[in-house]
């Protein structure tokens, strides 16, 4: 106040509003937290200014939050708020952000580790170099390995060449085969374990290339001048997995085309389908294998 003492005597008021930037207090603001999967966390930030801060907050990567309800947003105000029945998808950075408009905004990160059991997703490529993936997510951090369909561990050298990109609580395992032989189809197992449970997934190894059947055709009988009768065999092998039948295409004379068909498919059996040929008087056809494919 100023005051002057004259008669009568004159005063002035005036007021002082002090400003104070954000500050974020490191009690009872949350630190990096542990917690078991399918449990209720509450994060908490507390901060201090003038004028009163206000609270956002926001994940650091940028994904969405899950409310209780199941909404997804971008951001929550408040200085506490909670996520019910947490998850894997809830794990990741959190970030508390104190703003009152006297720069600076201030910030604090706080980590949300969720434990859980290993999950796999499995994908296969084919080809000449085959390379198997999978991807698991888990904490604490899990033990990861491929087995054969008997068991027997992937060895790790020669033509197997096991990778494993480790990124936090994922994982991904690579296992690159240089050069596919009979004996590498199968099912491969990746494995991941850690201290609150295992599991794996299992992904089945076929070619890719079809499985073309072969032909032994059995030559016309002279005493049927007008039509002769061969015979296609052949056989099916785990190359053609996954196939639903066999379909053949022969001419009946040209340009006519007639098609004929077997419509299952079953490893090592084998299979025969009788055609009738017509030919001229006296001179056989040439005898040409037929398309087949499966």
């Amino acid at each position: 106040m100023c005051q002057i003492n004259t008669d009568p005597m004159k005063s002035q008021m005036g007021y002082l509003d002090v400003v104070v930037p954000p500050d974020i207090l490191d009690y009872p603001t949350s630190t990096d937290m542990v917690v078991r999967e399918g449990s209720n966390v509450t994060l908490r930030c507390a901060a201090v200014g003038s004028p009163p801060p206000a609270i956002v907050w926001r994940r650091e990567a940028g994904d969405n939050i899950s409310l209780q309800d199941g909404e997804q947003v971008s951001s929550v105000e408040g200085p506490t708020f909670t996520i019910p029945k947490v998850n894997r998808l809830h794990m990741g950075a959190y970030l508390c952000i104190a703003s009152n408009g006297v720069p600076p905004t201030v910030s604090k990160r706080v980590m949300l580790i969720v434990c859980s059991a290993p999950r796999c997703t499995e994908g296969a490529g084919t080809g000449q170099r085959m390379t198997l993936e999978c991807h698991s997510e888990a904490y604490p951090k899990s033990i990861n390995y491929w087995t054969r369909e008997k068991g027997d561990i992937v060895p790790q050298g020669g033509k197997y060449e096991p990778v494993l990109i480790d990124n936090a609580y994922k994982v991904v395992m690579k296992l690159s085969i240089k050069v596919v032989s009979q004996a590498d189809f199968g099912a491969y197992k990746c494995i991941a374990k850690n201290s609150l449970g295992e599991t794996d997934g299992t992904i089945k190894l076929y070619s890719k290339l079809s499985g073309y059947p072969y032909f032994n055709p059995v030559e016309s009988s002279a005493d049927k001048p007008g039509f002769g009768r061969k015979t296609l065999l052949w056989s099916s092998f785990k190359q053609s997995f996954p196939c639903v039948s066999f379909v053949f295409f022969y001419l009946l004379p040209p340009p006519s085309c007639r098609e004929n068909s077997i419509p299952i498919c079953v490893f090592h059996l084998a299979f025969s389908i009788p055609i009738l040929v017509q030919r001229p008087l006296g001179k056989a056809l040439d005898w040409k294998t037929p398309l087949g494919r499966s």
